[in-house]
């Protein structure tokens, strides 16, 4: 018998917001891997955050069933789904409580009553692989933006989730600091092999994910890896999104009669065709 390696399992979702006539997401059925990096993608309004509240349990759904880490997500369950997910959010200052970047990190560990010997090794351990130990006695608002993500990236780790939900999280970051967290993210799961659902903005954040899903208007329009999706007919600019910066480019060279691989290209792979055609 097959082993069943899905970490989240939705079936038949639906929700609508109270005093709201339309539903944000209808009929949403989708599984991810444990261990999978999955970019969830759609334009303003088209559900992505509702479905990341909703898989954490900050929403319940009005039908359909999810399942996290093989609990069905419902009263009795949702603390128990709650301790396996950590969330990072657009703005790490709403997520800061404590006087110092230790004692924030150390917040979610307090509440779930961690013994302090064992909170004090977890903080250590958190900051230490974000990059943030010697930062360990600052105050959180005096930290550039790159480094507040960093902070509140540690909080969660600390609490050591199966899953880390990135809602829009480097969206208020400049390009180089957007890249410095992604690929600290990237580095972290690779190395503790938890699940990342990554909801953005950003097109090249998607490339680096396993499976990019597509939302318009609160349905599923697409599923699959990076690759496939940018190159396939799916007009994105049509739904409110954008191909990634070598794709376009790419696009853009042929429409002038070069004669390019039809594949996605990623920055290096683009530059070595270009220093070919030279």
């Amino acid at each position: 018998m097959a082993v069943d390696n899905n970490i989240i399992k939705i079936k038949n979702l639906y929700y609508k917001y109270p005093q709201q006539k339309d539903y944000i997401l209808k009929n949403i059925n989708v599984n991810i891997k444990k261990g999978e990096w999955i970019a969830l993608i759609g334009h303003n309004g088209s559900g992505k955050s509702t479905l990341a509240k909703l898989i954490d349990g900050l929403l319940k759904a009005e039908s359909g069933e999810i399942t996290v880490s093989d609990y069905k997500l419902n009263e009795e369950n949702i603390w128990k789904i709650r301790s396996k997910i950590g969330m990072v959010f657009q703005n790490p200052d709403n997520q800061f409580v404590g006087a110092d970047v230790e004692s924030d990190v150390a917040f979610g560990l307090e509440n779930k009553g961690v013994p302090r010997s064992e909170m004090v090794k977890r903080v250590k351990e958190a900051l230490t692989a974000v990059d943030m130990l010697d930062f360990s006695k600052h105050e959180p608002e005096k930290l550039s933006g790159g480094q507040k993500q960093r902070v509140a990236i540690a909080g969660v780790l600390a609490l050591k989730p199966e899953i880390i939900i990135l809602d829009e999280s480097t969206s208020m970051l400049d390009p180089e600091g957007r890249k410095e967290i992604i690929e600290l993210i990237k580095k972290l799961k690779d190395k503790n092999n938890f699940t990342v659902i990554s909801i953005t903005h950003d097109i090249d954040e998607a490339t680096l994910a396993d499976r990019v899903i597509v939302l318009n208007d609160g349905e599923i329009l697409s599923e699959s890896d990076p690759k496939e999706l940018f190159t396939s007919d799916l007009d994105l600019l049509k739904i409110g999104l954008s191909v990634p910066f070598t794709e376009q480019l790419k696009r853009d060279l042929i429409k002038k009669g070069l004669q390019l691989p039809p594949n996605y290209l990623n920055k290096q792979e683009m530059v070595d065709i270009l220093c070919q055609l030279r």
